[in-house]
């Protein structure tokens, strides 16, 4: 359970204390959100996006000192990888979106400039617009000069509790980039491997809680030392998210 669910609970809680016929359809009309969704959030199975929870914080937390050490915490508690909300990640579901997010953490990045979008495989004008929705989403801001400015570092498009269509054509782009990097990238420069094994079906949901773990631990590996000069995708196989040159290689 994350922060923002655990304060959600915690509240709910407290009011249910001082009224024992204080309902959830009572607790979701008073943060103004839908009672069902807000079901789905306290159980783990859905995400509010961020504008809903720092409305959601702002209004649970009235002492302003407080509000600022719960978002601090919740921060430093849930930074590593963020979830995306749904409604959100039906916006910037494309791949290049993340890509896009993950060259801001490269030195002396312009999203504008024509060669960022030669790299992502789009025109300047699907950057344009990738950059908007990504400001109105909250991941990206501006600053008092007009620059844009990373806000969330690591955000996370996967979800532990259902697929979407939008999800399956990211993950199904994301699979095609994949086969052709196996035949397009120098075996140096890429990762593909397998491996075989013999399962128990049950054990299922600790194996993919488990290969979520291992991709997140990767992740905060391969940014631990900073100096950045290129992006990839990991797709259980490794390989340049930026568009290259291919020119076939024999695949080991």
């Amino acid at each position: 359970m994350n922060t923002f669910t655990q304060l959600l609970v915690a509240k709910f809680d407290e009011r249910s204390r001082r009224n024992s016929s204080y309902s959830l359809r009572a607790f979701a009309a008073s943060l103004g959100v839908d009672q069902s969704t807000l079901s789905k959030v306290l159980k783990g199975e859905r995400q509010f996006s961020e504008g809903t929870r720092l409305k959601i914080m702002a209004q649970l937390l009235k002492d302003s000192d407080e509000l600022h050490g719960f978002i601090n915490k919740r921060e430093q508690r849930e930074g590593d990888y963020l979830p995306t909300a749904e409604e959100d990640f039906r916006q910037i579901f494309a791949p290049y979106h993340w890509v896009l997010l993950e060259m801001f953490k490269l030195p002396d990045f312009d999203p504008e400039a024509p060669a960022v979008a030669a790299g992502l495989g789009v025109d300047q004008a699907s950057v344009r617009d990738a950059l908007q929705r990504l400001l109105r989403v909250g991941y990206l801001g501006r600053g008092d000069a007009g620059e844009w400015k990373l806000l969330k570092p690591n955000t996370s498009w996967a979800s532990a509790h259902d697929t979407t269509v939008e999800r399956r054509r990211l993950q199904a782009e994301v699979l095609a980039r994949s086969q052709r990097a196996l035949e397009g990238v120098p075996f140096a420069e890429r990762e593909h491997a397998m491996h075989v094994v013999a399962v128990s079906r049950a054990r299922l949901p600790e194996f993919k809680r488990r290969l979520t773990e291992v991709r997140e631990e990767l992740g905060r590996f391969f940014q631990e030392e900073g100096d950045f000069d290129d992006v990839y995708i990991l797709q259980l196989s490794l390989f340049p998210a930026l568009a290259q040159q291919e020119t076939p290689c024999e695949s080991p």
